[in-house]
């Protein structure tokens, strides 16, 4: 038979196991007790630090115009006339009004 650990253990006794050396047991009143890890052992039991975001503050364009809603803008763009095909003079549209 293999070796037989820890037979005869007396109170207050400690044993640790090869294969998982991060657990410890106490031998208390008669029964082996797992000794828990203190509360905020872990990483996972620390408080997360909330980003705070740092960015340097912004001079937006002059065609570029922020709205009452955050991270939303309006962006203006002024064409030039002769871009346009829809247009109508004045002179043409009260021609087309008069019958002309």
């Amino acid at each position: 038979m293999g070796k037989h650990y820890y037979t005869n253990p007396q109170e207050g006794d400690i044993k640790i196991y090869p294969s998982k050396p991060n657990e410890k047991w106490r031998y208390t009143n008669g029964k082996w007790v797992y000794i828990k890890k203190p509360k905020g052992y872990f990483k996972k039991d620390q408080p997360k630090e909330k980003w705070v975001p740092n960015f340097p503050p912004i001079t937006l364009p002059d065609h570029i115009r922020a709205t009452k809603y955050p991270h939303y803008y309006v962006v203006m763009m002024v064409l030039p006339i002769e871009n346009l095909v829809d247009v109508i003079r004045m002179e043409d549209m009260e021609k087309l009004m008069n019958g002309d």
